[in-house]
Formats: C-alpha cells, structure tokens, sequence
C-alpha cells in the first residue's frame, strides 16, 4: 500500500478571520483594563495554535534573529543574577514580544493592517474623549494629571500613538473625507497628551512630530494645516492654568531640591552600571540595589529616593545596570534588525512601512524617560505594532510575486489578498523581499 503523506497546510478563511479579529482584541484593549489586555492576548494566542500558521509553506517569524540575540543577552543576566527569583519575575514581562510573532501571523495584507490600526485609533479615540471632557470641566483628576482608566504612562503612550497614526492618514489620505476625520481625531488626542502632563509623552510626541515631518514633507500644505492649531493653543495654553497644572503635576520633581527624582534614579542606575559593567547588577534587582546605595559617597549632593523604584524610568539606562553591556547591546541589535526592515520598506514607498517605523521613533523617545519595555502594555502596543506591519508588508510582497508571474507551477498560491499592491518592476520586487521579514 502506498503510504499517505500529508501536505502542509494552506490558508484557511475562517481561521484568519479567528486570528486577525484576535489581533482586533489586543488592538483595542491596552488603554481601558488590565484584566482586558491579558485576555486579549490569551485569545489571540489561543487564535494562533488554533490556526497552527507554522503548517503553511511560506511561515516564517520575522525579526528572529534579532529576537534571539536580545532573549540569549537578557537569559544569560538572568542566569547570572544573585536572585533568580526576582530575575525570573522580570524577564516573564517581556512576554509581549510573542505579539511580533502573532500578530505577523495574524495579519496577511495591507488591508488587515488598515483594519487593526482602525480598531486601535476607534478605541483610542473614545479613551481620549476623556481628556477633553476633562479639559471641559465636566470632572476633574485629583492627582493633577490625567490618566484615563488606566496608568499614567500606559494611557500616555496609546495617546501619542493615536495621534501620530492619526496625523500620518491625515497626510496621505486621498480623499477629503477621510483626512478630514483623521485630522479632526488627531486634534482629539493633543488635549489627552497635555493634559497627562508627562515628560515621556512630551517627548514622545516631537520626535513622532519630527519623524512626521521627515517622511510627510511632500504634504508641506497638509503639514503646516496639521501643526497650525498646536503652535498657535501652545503659548495660550502654558499661560493659563492648564500650563500650572502641565509644570506642578509630576510630583517627582521637587521644585526646592537642586536635582529631580529622575536624576536621582539615573544617578544610581549609572553606579550600579559602573559597578558591574558586563553583565549588570542582576535582572529584578534595580530597586534592591538602588537602595543599598544610600550611604554612597557618589551620590553625594543628591536628595534621596522618595521611593523603591523599581526601573531606572530609562530603556538605557536600566539595561545597563540590571544586564550591562550584555543586555544593552542584544537590545541594540534587535533595534538594528528591526529598524533596517522597515526603513527599506520606507524607501520603497510601502505605506505599510510608516506605522511601524513611527512606533519604533515613539517607543525610543518615549524610553528616554521611562522604562516602558517592562510596562506589558505598552510593550504590547508597540510589538503588536511590529508584528502586524510586517504581516502586511509579508502580504505585500507575495501578492507583486503573483502579479509579476515569477512563481513557478506548482507553487502554493500566495496568501496576500488580491487587493495588495504589485511591485511596478523587477528591481522594486528585489526591495521588496529585502524588506519581508
């Protein structure tokens, strides 16, 4: 008797239907509950196996090796580290990073990227309204800065990622309806990110706004309609008590203290970097150590620590004192692979391309002042972000295959939808493959 060999299988409808409104879910959820976010993601995990993507002939994880080399650099920290304990306990938060892989798998076009963006840019928009109802007098925050349903800092960053996605549609849209919503709800989000009054948004939001400004320049008209509104409400609204509110809220500045919290935490981050420079002070031990630095005559000059910080409120920064040169670089290296992706995507003019690489500039700037890979949903937003443009760029590059008739018979049929765009020539289908990942 013949035996029976099984084929891989093909795409199936109903599953990447399960797996991009999976996607949809996680999407969604980050700025309104904690509880919402991990069953998000559990669903969209249980989506994946479900659907068992690594059985299609052309599955391939993107970013893999960067990925790797970051996860090897933060187990052998961890495997290092006097606690493993507490070592453990903080590299399980960076379990986000699975959604580079899931939502790649979920996505297989530039249309499922357009429905996941929309279904964040809804949800974000609604949580935004909270601010301008806020700004509005209708309630008031009595910790003086704004936060939504959720944390100061995980509500920050969603909003400076609405309003950049927001801004770039407001950019590119060909038709006036479309940027006329996408600049009216880019105006929503400016009250959300002032009134949270946050150094890490702040920041956040120019180098978006410069990054905007790098890849939209053609759209000089569409640029100038964009920023009028903020360059003129700025200096009225720092005059007023909005401006008070924007200067007094962050409690961690000490306005009589010769230095702020955050160069304290910087401050010790950078003995403990000093003190192991190799391999870091351990995973989980930031705010042990720190504290165990208060007699220290480095530190002398400096006011002490109001609390048991548990990050150095620095990506750098606490790399380097929790897992040294090691963590650092394998962080550095996994930026590399990503960012070269998405950049050639960029200089091709894959649209596709641009939301990741503003997440990217918007997690770095917003990284400067706060450790937000260890916050899971911020990481969250931002790797699902990844993952869900290069599924789309993926999509992008087997549909200008089919169209430029390169496969050979026999082939699987490409799993992009018939809507994705074709290569123009031979030599923009060689960017494009340098681009998949």
């Amino acid at each position: 008797m013949e035996a029976v060999t099984e084929r891989p299988e093909a795409s199936n409808p109903k599953r990447d239907r399960l797996l991009l409104g999976a996607a949809m879910l996680v999407a969604i959820t980050p700025m309104w509950s904690t509880a919402a976010y991990s069953i998000a993601v559990g669903t969209l995990l249980g989506a994946w196996l479900y659907a068992r993507p690594w059985r299609r002939p052309d599955w391939r994880p993107p970013f893999l090796v960067g990925s790797a080399i970051l996860a090897a650099c933060l187990i052998a920290a961890t495997a290092a580290a006097q606690d493993p304990g507490a070592a453990w306990e903080e590299l399980r938060s960076y379990y986000p990073f699975l959604l580079l892989f899931l939502g790649a798998d979920a996505v297989r076009s530039l249309r499922d990227q357009r429905a996941v963006g929309i279904a964040f840019l809804c949800s974000a928009g609604v949580a935004a309204l909270g601010a301008t109802l806020s700004l509005c007098g209708f309630f008031t925050d009595e910790e003086g800065r704004f936060r939504g349903t959720v944390g100061i800092f995980e509500y920050a960053y969603a909003m400076v990622i609405g309003w950049v996605l927001a801004a770039w549609i407001f950019l590119r849209a060909s038709k006036r309806s479309v940027a006329a919503g996408a600049f009216a709800l880019s105006l929503a989000f400016l009250p959300a990110i002032i009134l949270n009054a946050t150094r890490a948004s702040l920041v956040a939001a120019l180098a978006g706004a410069v990054i905007l400004v790098v890849l939209g320049w053609s759209s000089r008209v569409r640029l100038l309609i964009l920023f009028t509104p903020l360059v003129v409400a700025a200096p009225f609204a720092m005059s007023s008590e909005l401006g008070t509110r924007l200067l007094l809220a962050d409690r961690e500045f000490n306005m009589d203290a010769p230095r702020s919290q955050r160069q304290v935490i910087w401050a010790h981050a950078w003995i403990l970097f000093q003190e192991h420079p190799v391999i870091g002070a351990g995973l989980g031990t930031f705010s042990r150590e720190a504290a165990a630095l208060k007699d220290d005559a480095r530190l002398e000059g400096y006011p002490d620590l109001q609390f048991a910080y548990r990050t150095a409120h620095s990506i750098p920064l606490h790399l380097l004192a929790t897992s040294g040169i090691v963590g650092l670089l394998g962080f550095l290296i996994w930026i590399s692979d990503v960012a070269k992706r998405f950049l050639r995507g960029v200089r091709v003019s894959l649209d596709g391309a641009t939301p990741a690489l503003l997440s990217l500039a918007v997690l770095l700037a917003f990284g400067a002042t706060d450790m937000s890979l260890l916050n899971t949903r911020i990481s969250g937003l931002f790797c699902l972000a990844l993952g869900v443009s290069a599924g789309a760029l993926r999509g992008v590059r087997a549909g200008s295959e089919r169209q430029l008739g390169l496969r050979k018979a026999g082939d699987p049929v490409p799993l992009a939808s018939a809507d994705a765009p074709a290569a123009s020539s031979t030599a923009s289908l060689t960017a494009l493959s340098a681009t998949a990942p």
